[in-house]
């Protein structure tokens, strides 16, 4: 069995009251702010970069509260 990491739109709400737009937030993850959008909008899966650009911007404990893995 596959599983993957989908975003948490809750979480990413919670951040994104925090930073405050998709363009700061992709700036601080490390992303450009097309691979964002397509990962918001369930264009594209969460990337490896787009997770370790979390763990090292705003801590492990982000990992929880923004994504989910979920079972194929």
């Amino acid at each position: 069995m596959m599983a993957y990491f989908a975003l948490r739109p809750e979480g990413y709400a919670a951040l994104k009251e925090l930073v405050g737009s998709d363009r700061k937030i992709a700036k601080r993850l490390g992303v450009d702010p097309s691979t964002l959008y397509r990962v918001i909008h369930g264009q594209t899966e969460v990337t490896a970069r787009l997770i370790a650009g979390a763990v090292t911007a705003l801590g492990p404990s982000w990992l929880n509260i923004l994504f989910e893995a979920v079972a194929e």
